[in-house]
């Protein structure tokens, strides 16, 4: 009796707790199951999505700091489970992850409006993956935002364009697969924006930047104009753009220009044509370069060519100055 009596006042403190945990998180792993999701093959989605309702009601009206909902794994989420879920977010949420099924059809929309008031002000980092985002203006309150992460979120120009002046906190911005930006302009009132990715952008056409903090830029796609303002502070560039090509000359011309004090440089290219010579250098670049790494995709009956434009690259850098306390460069070969 007295063991069974402990027991429940354990059982009703770990409950107690649990309740209070900051942090909500639903994705295979928290709902015990396996890589192969042979449990959702085996079970209905709204067994699942009854269990994490009721989950999820049993925390009503509890303060949830972290809410995250990874639903990949699934075939489909009814929007009426996601409207009611995100409808009950308390005010203080301070991160919002939402990762749709990916079956190549985009069909819910972000409801904006919900985080119009107290429950947007409070957020600070927001991640939407499968989904559309339509910020209308007025529509959210997203004031404390840090980092915001979109992947596969429908969004055109206009919206992105008029989205990050109004989130002055944002330090850390991402990208990837949004398939209806044209072009992707940063303001200067984004002062504290620090990190910069985007990639696999389809309609991308230019890639403007006049955020004066921004030290971080990471981009994936064909090359692209690019303009960081009087970005002195940019130090970090990783640009891949396989499996386009002709980087390294590019990348040669354009960015000392672009990133005079950039400090280290990853670029990754596949086929690089044409006629490289030591004439072809202007003195007077990477002056701050101080880590670069190079690498090509290709097949291996080109080996010679890019073994030679790896070395005019890094020669040509070496000769400029000799602060440069690391570069190397990497040949990866495709199968015939």
């Amino acid at each position: 009796m007295q063991d069974a009596a402990r027991a429940a006042c354990v059982s009703r403190e770990l409950l107690q707790s649990w309740r209070c945990y900051p942090e909500l998180r639903f994705s295979s792993k928290t709902l015990a199951l396996n890589e192969q999701h042979t449990c959702v093959r085996d079970r209905k989605d709204r067994e699942i999505l009854s269990r994490i309702d009721s989950i999820l009601r049993n925390r009503s009206g509890v303060w949830v700091k972290r809410l995250k909902f990874e639903f990949r794994f699934l075939r489909k989420v009814p929007t009426n489970y996601i409207d009611r879920w995100l409808e009950a977010a308390t005010p203080g949420l301070e991160e919002l992850t939402l990762e749709l099924p990916r079956d190549g059809q985009v069909k819910y929309r972000f409801p904006c409006k919900l985080f119009s008031d107290e429950k947007g002000c409070s957020i600070q980092s927001l991640c939407l993956d499968a989904c559309s985002f339509h910020p209308d203006i007025g529509s959210c309150n997203f004031r404390s935002l840090k980092r915001m992460h979109l992947s596969s979120v429908r969004i055109n120009t206009e919206e992105i364009g008029s989205f990050p002046p109004n989130s002055l906190a944002l330090e850390h911005l991402e990208r990837w697969h949004c398939h209806e930006i044209a072009s992707l302009k940063l303001p200067c009132t984004l002062r504290r924006l620090s990190f910069l990715r985007v990639g696999r952008c389809d309609t991308l056409q230019m890639t403007q930047s006049d955020a004066p903090c921004l030290s971080t830029f990471h981009y994936e796609g064909p090359i692209l104009p690019l303009s960081f303002g009087d970005s002195l502070q940019l130090k970090d560039i990783k640009i891949s753009v396989y499996p386009w090509f002709n980087l390294f000359n590019h990348a040669r011309t354009v960015l000392p220009t672009v990133a005079p004090n950039l400090e280290t440089l990853f670029l990754t290219s596949a086929y690089e044509v044409g006629t490289f010579s030591s004439s072809s250098w202007v003195p007077g670049k990477f002056l701050h370069l101080k880590y670069l790494e190079l690498a090509i995709v290709g097949p291996k009956t080109q080996t010679g060519l890019y073994y030679d434009t790896c070395l005019w690259f890094l020669f040509s850098i070496l000769f400029q100055h000799w602060k440069l306390s690391y570069c190397t460069y990497f040949i990866f070969h495709l199968s015939q």
